[in-house]
């Protein structure tokens, strides 16, 4: 079968390759034929199908009938070993019914005598019981004149139990009656119980309404008290953070200051510098700039000296600080200057001045930097001056 599918899928590949190739088309004949091929390779195919699952159906019919003869074959084995335990369990059988057919019959003998004993055993038994039957006849005779008295004494019994009927009808009457004076009454104490709780309920819900006023009431005063205590503190708290932020702008602004007053304490050594101190720094080359006179108007007002209104909220660095630029401004004032300018008279940041320049030829030992520095410092404290005034 394997060389038939091989020639047949080799077969099949030569149409296509021819196919591939650059040849004309086929005549009618050859197409006629080729469809012809297609088919009966299709029908092999198919055909090799069918053999392969019948081929593969003969295995299993051949298991299937291993299987099966194997199973007939255990079956036999299994019937003849039943039938050889059948035989065998008959003989055991008849050998064990006589084993008990035996013993039945020595346990009759046995049973019989036994019954016998006792068959006279109640014979004597049954006499006695009859001189006792005919004892208590004549005992009864006897007794007839107590029959009568039992008699009346059963009248008597009738009689009393007619009249314990009639007591437990008026007994029960009487529990009817009391039962219900007890319901009546259970039913009054109920309703003015019920009234009770009622009124009860009325007093508690007006007293829980009032109570609930007076908690209300006191709840309103105190969140009035509390919104109160909230707006004072928020009033001090807005208070606190205006006074911290004027207290940090101070710092800063004297921190500015003290700088400026050691940069003029410092200019001012250099200016007072005679012809017997060390000597000066060489002077700068000219400069284009130097030789204009400043143009920028700058209004300074004198420094005030205390500061009372302000001085219990500083802290106590800004008021070394403080402490410090006083001492820096008396030096000053001591050496004969209100702000930077000495004996040439080059600067003037002093009460009195409406305009602060310099003049064509720079000052000894300072440059450019060190006059803009000035000018920024006068401009500073002009305007700290100012809003202190104001």
């Amino acid at each position: 079968m394997v060389p038939k599918k091989k020639r047949g899928l080799s077969a099949g590949r030569r149409p296509g390759a021819a196919g591939d190739g650059a040849e004309p088309p086929l005549s009618e004949r050859g197409q006629y034929l080729q469809r012809e091929y297609k088919l009966l390779s299709e029908q092999l195919d198919a055909c090799e199908a069918r053999v392969d699952q019948m081929l593969q159906e003969n295995a299993f019919l051949d298991r299937e009938a291993v299987r099966l003869r194997e199973e007939n074959r255990l079956y036999a084995s299994y019937v003849s070993a039943r039938a050889q335990r059948c035989a065998q369990a008959i003989v055991r059988l008849d050998e064990q019914n006589r084993v008990d057919l035996t013993q039945i019959h020595w346990q009759r003998a046995e049973l019989a005598s036994l019954y016998r004993g006792r068959e006279d055993g109640v014979r004597t038994q049954l006499l006695e019981m009859e001189a006792r039957a005919a004892r208590m006849a004549r005992q009864v005779q006897e007794l007839q004149p107590y029959k009568e008295l039992q008699l009346e004494q059963l009248a008597r019994i009738r009689a009393l139990e007619r009249e314990l009927l009639h007591m437990r009808v008026e007994h029960t009457q009487l529990l009817h009656r009391v039962k219900r004076r007890f319901l009546e009454d259970k039913a009054a104490f109920e309703r003015e119980a019920r009234q009770r709780v009622q009124s009860l309920a009325r007093r508690a819900e007006r007293e829980a309404a009032r109570a609930l006023i007076v908690h209300t009431q006191a709840i309103k005063a105190d969140n009035g008290r509390l919104r109160q205590e909230l707006l004072r503190l928020l009033r001090w708290a807005q208070l606190l953070h205006d006074t911290r932020r004027q207290l940090l702008e101070q710092r800063e602004q004297l921190r500015r200051e003290h700088e400026d007053t050691r940069d003029l304490a410092r200019v001012h050594g250099w200016l007072r510098r005679g012809p017997d101190g060390p000597p000066l720094w060489p002077p700068p080359a000219p400069r284009l700039g130097s030789f204009a006179p400043s143009t920028a108007p700058s209004r300074v007002a004198p420094r005030a000296p205390s500061r009372a209104g302000s001085g219990s909220l500083l802290p106590s660095h800004s008021k070394e600080t403080v402490d410090n630029d006083a001492a820096a401004e008396a030096a000053s004032r001591g050496a004969g200057i209100d702000g930077v300018g000495g004996a040439e008279g080059a600067w003037s940041c002093s009460a009195g001045a409406k305009e602060v320049g310099h003049t064509s030829i720079l000052a000894p030992g300072m440059t450019e930097t060190d006059i803009a520095r000035m000018d920024k410092w006068c401009q500073s404290r002009t305007g700290v001056q100012l809003a202190r005034r104001s």
